[in-house]
């Protein structure tokens, strides 16, 4: 995605998103990985082949990211000394005192302990 939300494609002078994004993009491009970007967040989840999202900010990719997986998206957070994994879903709060636990899916925090599995985590 891209620090500005419409990935600077509105601005014609430089921006952060050419000076600070673009160059890593084009570094990994040479490296021969699969990437594009900086993209318009607005955009970018309408090719759902992708399959890693780079966001620059919390709202810039859950709420479309959850549309797309439903209950089985799981959310990384990375750059910090603890890698955090969760499942992609809401707090439920209107759930809480439900006695109809049909409405209760778990599949996101199942996704998650895959994952986790999966990558030794």
């Amino acid at each position: 995605m891209g620090l500005n939300p419409h990935a600077s494609k509105d601005l014609q002078n430089r921006t952060k998103d050419e000076t600070h994004l673009r160059p890593i993009v084009k570094y990994f491009s040479k490296k021969k990985v699969n990437i594009i970007g900086p993209i318009s967040s607005d955009t970018a989840f309408n090719d759902f082949k992708n399959k890693v999202y780079l966001g620059m900010y919390h709202d810039q990719v859950l709420i479309p990211f959850k549309m797309m997986n439903k209950f089985k998206g799981i959310n990384i957070t990375i750059g910090k000394n603890l890698l955090r994994l969760s499942p992609d879903h809401g707090p439920a709060k209107q759930l809480n005192n439900n006695k109809n636990k049909s409405q209760i899916n778990n599949q996101s925090f199942i996704e998650c302990i895959k994952f986790c599995e999966k990558f030794n985590v």
